[in-house]
């Protein structure tokens, strides 16, 4: 069971998220929807949602990287220029996910992540 906060601006895509990860409550637990504040406490995965706010290389996620309560970091987003996830892999994050994963396949590469792999759809 891996512990994860949903990060976004929009209260609506975290509720979003966190709806579409309920059927895998035996491998994930989201313990926190996170709009517009820090994560407040510790996770294995923050998923950063781009939508919003900013690309995945922003202070954002410098910010998540560097966080106390977040051991490892993913980037949910439809940008996937190879420039941008070059510059976001460089700055510790550990995940560059495709909004177009289903749900099924999103928990396995947030599991993968937080057991310590790269993981880039």
């Amino acid at each position: 069971m891996i512990r994860v906060a949903l990060v976004n601006d929009d209260e609506v895509v975290v509720r979003g998220l966190d709806a579409m990860m309920r059927s895998y409550g035996h491998r994930v637990e989201v313990v926190e929807l996170v709009a517009g504040r820090p994560v407040a406490q510790p996770v294995d995965v923050a998923l950063y949602d781009t939508f919003g706010m900013g690309q995945g290389n922003g202070p954002a996620v410098r910010r998540l990287v560097d966080s106390p309560q977040v051991r490892k970091v993913a980037v949910y987003t439809w940008n996937f220029q190879p420039w941008l996830i070059r510059d976001t892999l460089n700055q510790g994050v550990r995940g560059y996910l495709s909004k177009s994963l289903p749900a099924a396949r999103l928990v396995d590469a947030l599991t993968a992540i937080a057991a310590g792999q790269l993981v880039v759809s």
